[in-house]
């Protein structure tokens, strides 16, 4: 299917000064451009990452969207940050396009599994892709977090019932799409709503997905 937000029809919409309030994420660069309700995704992941090096971890594995998604991008850049404040290096080949999807990580996961450097970690850009980051390793006989851990973002719903339950950061949806309505309906009444993002708190939740490196 196509989308329909395309850079023609977001300017035509600012022109016409239509009200457009992004809840969550701006994914894309034009969408960045209105204001927003949303985490600080790079401080939620260079908090994930902390976390799995105050667990001893010192290979420490990213894998992340796309290219194009300013969301992933964030929270990759956030990884980095963590990595360099720990003096931590990355090796050539821990950093991985996971698509956004269970396929893309089980992919991006294997190469790490057979990596000469294997991670003792990994740290997922979403939770569809650390759903198939756990598959793969799983598939490979090793166990988590014994010998890997695994790390999400988004906290879905499936999050907790995964086997074993994942550790990840949650977005409190809930604010999110208040916050969103209240600013939309301020602008939808004239009011100045200003084009900054709203930056609302993230949590993480630890779960048995992560544990001391090995």
């Amino acid at each position: 299917s196509i989308c329909p937000i395309t850079p023609t029809n977001l300017t035509d919409v600012s022109r016409k000064r239509q009200p457009i309030i992004i809840s969550c994420e701006s994914v894309t660069p034009e969408l960045s451009h209105f204001p927003s309700v949303r985490i600080d995704n790079m401080s939620a992941s260079m908090e994930a990452t902390s976390y799995l090096i105050g667990l001893g971890h010192k290979s420490i594995a990213f894998i992340y969207g796309t290219h194009t998604s300013t969301l992933t991008q964030d929270r990759e850049h956030g990884y980095q940050c963590a990595m360099k404040a720990a003096n931590l290096p990355i090796a050539e080949g821990w950093v991985l396009e996971g698509a956004l999807t269970i396929y893309g990580a089980r992919t991006a996961t294997r190469k790490l599994l057979n990596h000469p450097e294997r991670p003792t970690a990994i740290f997922c850009a979403n939770d569809e892709m650390a759903m198939g980051a756990l598959y793969e390793i799983k598939l490979a006989k090793l166990r988590i977090p014994e010998d890997i851990s695994v790390l999400g973002f988004d906290d879905i719903r499936y999050a907790e019932i995964l086997d074993p339950p994942l550790t990840t950061i949650a977005q409190p949806t809930e604010e999110i799409g208040q916050r969103t309505m209240q600013r939309l309906i301020s602008a939808i009444e004239g009011q100045d709503i200003g084009v900054e993002a709203e930056i609302v708190p993230h949590k993480l939740l630890i779960r048995s997905s992560t544990g001391p490196a090995p």
